[in-house]
């Protein structure tokens, strides 16, 4: 009888714990995000150290406006943020969305950060 109790009061702390969980994703997302749009290379930086997160985890689960981190920032013209991205993440997450990239306007696709994208895969 003493075992129901313990469970219940188990799986009580496991649905607050994934509660916080969730807010906290939701919360440094929208921080990134709006570090993003400020085009702050040096705070996305301080941030990333804060939180404890690499770049891939940032890369792979930060979505802004339904963009990645690295389109949002290509998007904003935060090129510092880009090529801090480009330089923090690994070359496999990148080079899964190379054909994303590839559809950038003609303009976008001979600038430096593009350029700085495809040394990186090709690295």
């Amino acid at each position: 009888m003493k075992t129901l109790p313990l469970t219940v009061l188990a799986i009580s702390f496991g649905l607050l714990a994934t509660s916080a969980q969730a807010h906290f994703d939701q919360s440094v997302n929208d921080q990134v995000c709006d570090i993003v749009k400020t085009h702050d290379k040096v705070k996305l930086n301080q941030t990333v150290k804060s939180i404890q997160l690499s770049m891939n985890t940032l890369y792979n689960n930060v979505k802004c406006e339904g963009q990645n981190i690295l389109q949002f920032s290509i998007n904003q013209g935060a090129e510092q943020v880009s090529e801090y991205v480009i330089k923090k993440t690994s070359s496999k997450y990148l080079a899964k969305d190379v054909e994303l990239y590839n559809s950038f306007s003609p303009e976008l696709a001979q600038s430096d950060i593009m350029k700085s994208l495809q040394a990186k895969i090709n690295s």
